[in-house]
């Protein structure tokens, strides 16, 4: 569409995609008209430009507008649209308008199952947001079956230790963690310390956090020894990462000094 070197520029510098788009969707509104699908094509490119600056409040009215004058499509495989529509969904959920985009991300991911096929990757992300959505509402038990099911597909599709579907099954512990599920959560990121540790050393920032997630689980279990030995682990590890002094191997640290008090006898609980 645009030459290579205007491509790395807009790429490179946020500012200037902005500046860009809002030209060039100015000029193609006055060359085709402001329903003209490279119009809007064009508008919808200014929305996420300006949401890359960090103008989420302006970015949202741009892409509610596109989608507004898009009106109702006789045919549901406009891929632009869809596409506007979950630069929206984003959107509303950065902003924390959560109740509307729950509802956005329910329907986007109806109409992909029913476009695309449940097991399309597409369909299966708007699933993954959706569930992330409902969390944000409190609605876990639902977040969590959603995230069941995408667990599932990401691994039929990609297989356990895929990155998207470690991604997936994080999010799956953490919910159940949330739901107070703490044996089957311990189980999960035990299971998710193994496939970090095949897939990105011991010493990954993500395998890390991970073994913090299973002492910390293991803490709530009321395995204090177990809990105890993971933190050590945890501890050692960030130290030869990231130092001693930095904030997350401090914590660490803190929570080790919590978890010994108790085991020596009755003190105050770390709060979780």
């Amino acid at each position: 569409m645009f030459s290579g070197w205007i491509q790395r520029q807009i790429e490179r510098d946020p500012e200037s995609a902005v500046l860009f788009y809002k030209r060039k969707s100015r000029r193609a509104q006055r060359k085709d008209g402001a329903a003209a699908p490279r119009t809007l094509n064009l508008r919808k490119e200014y929305a996420v430009a300006l949401h890359r600056v960090g103008r989420n409040e302006e970015a949202e009215a741009e892409l509610t507008a596109v989608i507004a004058e898009r009106g109702p499509m006789p045919n549901g495989n406009d891929e632009s649209v869809r596409s506007a529509r979950i630069w929206h969904a984003r959107l509303l959920y950065e902003l924390g308008r959560f109740t509307e985009a729950e509802a956005e991300w329910r329907e986007l991911s109806a109409e992909y199952d029913r476009l695309l096929g449940a097991d399309h990757s597409d369909a299966i992300e708007t699933h993954e947001e959706h569930a992330a959505t409902l969390a944000k509402l409190d609605r876990l038990a639902e977040a969590e079956a959603e995230q069941a099911d995408v667990v599932e597909k990401r691994t039929a599709a990609n297989g356990t230790d895929a990155p998207n579907t470690l991604r997936a099954r994080t999010t799956y512990a953490y919910f159940q963690g949330l739901l107070g599920r703490h044996a089957e959560a311990e189980v999960a990121w035990r299971a998710l310390v193994d496939a970090s540790d095949r897939t990105d050393g011991s010493s990954h920032a993500d395998t890390i956090l991970t073994r913090e997630m299973l002492a910390g689980t293991l803490y709530r279990l009321r395995r204090l020894q177990e809990s105890a030995e993971e933190w050590r682990a945890v501890i050692d590890l960030r130290t030869a990462s990231i130092g001693a002094e930095h904030t997350d191997t401090k914590r660490a640290r803190d929570w080790l000094a919590a978890v010994q008090r108790e085991l020596e006898g009755p003190d105050q609980a770390p709060t979780v």
